[in-house]
């Protein structure tokens, strides 16, 4: 039976949130015009450098697009998130930002990445440098930040019409 976990996140939206084997389960709603949200409000906000660790899997479940990103930002829309994360159908390690449906600022890497098998993602982001890198598995991709951002105050989990499981996120600043 599906445990509800979206009382975990302040923001949950294009989704439902279950308990998985890894922790988390996004599982989209189906609706095309919107990701898939699951983020958190910090208590106090990150600034600086900051990094955040996941491991992730896709099941890769009939009907549903195969991805999963970590997300970060100052607002819990879709507008205000950075996304970095893996499109497996495309082999991309991918760091996307601004709204996952609309966006024309992304960076891609090829990564090696199969459906069904856990990789562990970092994130870190030099709000100083305004630089944010993305590591999945033995890929690492690195972007500037298009648009100014000075502090951090939500972090979870997004997705693009897609199902995904994710571990507890770990934060750890500088």
């Amino acid at each position: 039976p599906e445990v509800d976990k979206s009382a975990d996140f302040s923001h949950v939206g294009g989704c439902r949130v279950v308990r998985s084997k890894l922790g988390y389960r996004l599982i989209s709603s189906g609706d095309k015009k919107r990701a898939g949200l699951a983020v958190m409000k910090l208590a106090k906000p990150l600034s600086g450098r900051v990094t955040f660790r996941t491991r992730m899997m896709v099941p890769g479940q009939s009907g549903f697009l195969v991805n999963g990103f970590v997300a970060f930002g100052d607002g819990p829309s879709d507008e205000r998130l950075v996304k970095c994360g893996i499109r497996f159908r495309t082999g991309k390690a991918t760091i996307i930002q601004g709204a996952i449906k609309a966006s024309t600022r992304s960076t891609a890497a090829d990564v090696d990445a199969a459906v069904g098998k856990p990789v562990d993602l970092a994130v870190r982001v030099d709000l100083d440098r305004q630089t944010v890198t993305l590591a999945a598995g033995a890929t690492t991709v690195e972007a500037q930040l298009a648009e100014p951002l000075k502090q951090i105050t939500h972090v979870g989990f997004c997705t693009d019409q897609a199902v995904a499981d994710f571990s507890d996120l770990r934060v750890a600043g500088d």
